[in-house]
């Protein structure tokens, strides 16, 4: 889940510090890994990153730490479909960068797609998982997944995406 993202971002960071010669030899890469952000990456069609157990023999956690323990949720761990929050940040980020990437190209319709659902997620992103009583984001979207109890080791991915906005990460309760 964090992957394909992270690679997105690991490629734009290598083109803004050489040439963009590099990316355009990684086209054909580049396409697949955002039409899986969109695709296969999305198994419910919600809109988010995420991913769901497809037996007992897979990972339960799919995520950058892997333990079984890695999500703890207040009330029980959440079966199905998880969608990371940090997910949604790192596929923020990578699509506000190649959109960078792209309006150096010329390619003005490929960077404005980008910004665009760059900007749709990251409204959607805010939507539904920020808890404004807990003035806190929950694990997962609130409308199928319990708030988190492991928020402190995923909220700095969300600051560093810059997903959050300024006016919610100045009264954000951070640890």
């Amino acid at each position: 889940m964090d992957t394909t993202p992270l690679w997105l971002l690991a490629l734009c960071e290598l083109t803004m510090w050489t040439d963009l010669e590099s990316f355009d030899l990684m086209h054909t890469a580049v396409e697949a890994a955002v039409a899986w952000l969109t695709r296969d990456g999305d198994v419910n069609g919600d809109g988010f990153v995420e991913y769901a157990r497809s037996s007992r023999a897979r990972l339960l956690q799919q995520g950058w730490r892997n333990a079984g323990n890695a999500v703890v949720h207040a009330t029980a761990p959440s079966p199905g479909v998880r969608s990371p929050w940090r997910g949604a940040g790192y596929v923020y980020y990578a699509r506000r960068r190649l959109a960078a990437i792209y309006g150096q190209l010329g390619d003005v319709e490929r960077a404005e797609r980008m910004a665009q659902e760059a900007r749709d997620l990251k409204r959607r992103f805010n939507e539904a998982f920020w808890m404004e009583d807990e003035q806190f984001f929950a694990h997962g979207p609130r409308r199928r997944e319990t708030p988190g109890q492991d928020g402190l080791l995923h909220d700095r991915h969300c600051l560093w995406s810059r997903i959050v906005p300024t006016s919610t990460w100045k009264r954000w309760r951070v640890a």
